[in-house]
């Protein structure tokens, strides 16, 4: 096998969409991510009415976003979400401009219960309404496919599967980490084939068992373990197709990541579901949004003091992984903090 260099800032980043081409820089560092957003709004745009719905939904992501940031912890939740609602349909029209030929609907629903770790939320089923259903479409987007019908998940789950917050999960119910950081990554070609190689240091034969089961190929390689990936490659050379493909099918094998603006940690883990990060935040957010808007006495009622404990951790440092979650998969680059300035979000 012949290695081969990582290109494209696979495996977590790699697009076939054309924003990318939109950036020049391979390493970005931002000073001020909503200035980044209205660049490729206007560069995207291709007429005046296009960019001015688009700008439009970017003002109001900004300043739901603005608010939220300052505002107590029970008014955070709804503020952040509509913030990131109006990134969500911002996000969908950028990759495949919609506008407003269609109306949007939320497409999601908080089923609230007598104790916090039995609540939910309901993803609605589609059945070809007239309407977009934008928490669906948004998925699809981040290469993430619901089933047709209703799709139910406890948030308790989903904050399970949150992993800026997955230490703190852990520690508030007393569960074991399912989450592995991959420590380094290779990429390799031979014949018609790419292969991604990635070292995990320490998994235990329960671990390997689950990961197994979850559809991970993992091996035991000397001073740790090794997951493998493989597809077939262009025969006769390599192209950002190839670095696509092979980062989907990581991706929805299972594939995470966690970045605190100067690095980016990748992770794997035998979760329910392969949701992407992005989504993880926002159905997070939805929930506690739903709650802080319709039933605020819920929200200590249900939530013990450290539950409470983490829903602060996540308000406090989740918004901003959404953030350059977003930007990332946007533009097909990893996004870094200016060393320089505070990331302005």
């Amino acid at each position: 096998m012949t290695e081969i260099p990582i290109r494209y800032d696979f495996p977590l980043f790699v697009t076939d969409c054309p924003i990318r081409n939109y950036i020049g820089s391979d390493k970005l560092r931002l000073s001020d991510s909503w200035s980044l957003f209205q660049y490729v709004v206007l560069k995207r745009g291709k007429t005046e009415a296009e960019r001015k719905f688009m700008l439009t939904l970017l003002e109001q992501a900004k300043y739901f976003y603005s608010v939220a940031d300052s505002a107590p912890l029970k008014s955070k939740p709804l503020l952040y979400y509509y913030s990131f609602l109006n990134l969500a349909k911002l996000f969908i029209n950028l990759r495949g401009y919609i506008g407003n030929t269609r109306e949007y609907n939320h497409g999601i629903e908080a089923r609230p219960a007598n104790s916090f770790v039995s609540a939910e939320v309901n993803v609605k089923g589609f059945y070809g309404s007239p309407m977009l259903p934008v928490n669906r479409v948004f998925a699809e987007q981040l290469g993430f496919n619901y089933p047709t019908y209703p799709f139910q998940y406890k948030v308790v789950d989903y904050l399970k599967a949150c992993v800026g917050i997955h230490k703190v999960y852990c520690e508030t119910y007393k569960q074991e980490e399912m989450f592995h950081r991959i420590k380094d990554l290779h990429l390799f070609m031979h014949a018609n084939k790419m292969k991604s190689v990635a070292w995990i240091p320490n998994l235990s034969s329960n671990d390997v068992a689950n990961l197994t089961a979850k559809g991970y190929s993992i091996t035991h390689d000397g001073a740790g373990y090794v997951w493998t990936e493989t597809i077939a490659k262009h025969p006769h050379h390599l192209t950002n197709q190839n670095f696509f493909d092979l980062s989907l099918q990581m991706r929805q094998r299972g594939l995470w990541y966690l970045t605190n603006g100067n690095e980016y940690r990748m992770y794997i883990s035998a979760q329910d579901y392969a949701f992407p990060p992005e989504l993880v935040i926002y159905n997070i957010m939805f929930y506690f949004g739903s709650i802080t808007r319709y039933h605020p006495y819920q929200f200590d009622e249900l939530l013990s003091a450290k539950e409470q404990w983490m829903v602060e951790v996540f308000m406090r440092t989740q918004p901003q992984q959404f953030v350059y979650g977003l930007l990332s998969r946007l533009l097909g680059r990893y996004v870094y903090e200016d060393k320089t300035a505070k990331l302005s979000v």
